[in-house]
């Protein structure tokens, strides 16, 4: 039985940090709170909710910058391309 928790607790925990908060998108890309959460409404930052609390998966955000994601993200809203 013990053997049983630890192994869910494993899972759960992999699965968690596979997930990124706002804070660490921003830390990773380099963006405002405000352009995070702009450009996840507008589905350029893909994004899930749990609850009221929004949450990134790590692999698809980081592919999404090595694509130069944040470059982008700054040339669409400052009007330049």
């Amino acid at each position: 039985m013990m053997e049983q928790t630890a192994c869910v607790e494993h899972r759960n925990n992999a699965a968690s940090s596979d997930l990124v908060s706002i804070d660490e998108v921003m830390e990773l890309t380099g963006l405002s709170r405000q352009r995070v959460y702009a450009n996840i409404r507008r589905g350029v930052i893909p994004s899930f909710r749990i609850g009221r609390v929004v949450r990134v998966r790590r692999g698809p955000l980081l592919r999404w910058i090595e694509q130069g994601g944040t470059k982008r993200c700054e040339l669409e809203s400052t009007g330049r391309a």
